[in-house]
């Protein structure tokens, strides 16, 4: 990753309301992680086409 982000987490939750429990109560006390930036989608893709989007080409 380059620019503002260092590192990006695919969180699935069964309700939206469940997102904000899992940053606030989970990923927030986790040591080291000074803030966070919530992105939300609504849609969920397959595995592979997951797999193929973050895939590094190596």
């Amino acid at each position: 990753m380059t620019g503002e982000i260092d590192l990006v987490a695919m969180v699935r939750v069964r309700a939206v309301d469940d997102v904000a429990t899992t940053v606030a109560d989970g990923i927030n006390k986790v040591a080291g992680v000074h803030s966070t930036q919530t992105q939300i989608a609504y849609r969920a893709y397959s595995q592979h086409d997951l797999d193929a989007a973050l895939d590094l080409g190596f």
